[in-house]
């Protein structure tokens, strides 16, 4: 059915299909990040309508995403897609840095602390990375810096975060 009642909104739709190919948002990650419903998504872009909170939610993640690229882009100085990979790449390397010298259900918070902490990787890329939301990357960040207080697991993370970004061995 043909959008006859409001062509301002077919117009909008239209502008926000744009923005999320050209930012390269796929409509499952546009769901999770605007909480509005991937089947819902799908139904507005065939009928090209939908309700005004919905393409509001849908406008607001697509505004935050490219917010959030320039940010990750002047993290390490490449572009999004590659600041993934390299985030991939630090976060394998910060598992096996902790490997072993961190107790074992701590490994991979304590990992996704170095990575968002030492790195300077963006929360939102981190989660990516991990397969989590960035809110869960903020909470593992504070359990972690709350298990710094433990005088044991305070030095294993002292001497970790020489070793690894200062240069000099532990």
């Amino acid at each position: 059915m043909a959008n006859t009642q409001r062509p301002d909104q077919a117009a909008k739709l239209q502008r926000l299909e744009k923005k999320r190919l050209r930012l390269g948002v796929s409509l499952d990650e546009l769901a999770a990040l605007s909480g509005v419903p991937a089947r819902k998504i799908y139904r507005i872009r065939r009928d090209r309508r939908g309700f005004d909170s919905d393409i509001r939610k849908l406008t607001f993640a697509l505004r935050a995403i490219e917010r959030e690229e320039p940010m990750e882009r002047a993290s390490f100085g490449v572009r999004s897609s590659g600041l993934e990979a390299a985030a991939r790449m630090a976060f394998q390397g910060f598992l096996a840095a902790v490997s072993g010298r961190l107790p074992e259900r701590y490994e991979r918070k304590a990992a996704l602390y170095l990575l968002v902490t030492g790195a300077n990787v963006p929360s939102a890329t981190a989660g990516r990375v991990y397969g989590c939301t960035k809110q869960y990357v903020s909470k593992a960040v504070r359990q972690v810096e709350d298990l710094r207080e433990d005088p044991e697991l305070g030095g294993a993370f002292r001497d970790l975060e020489a070793t690894l970004f200062s240069g000099r061995p532990a």
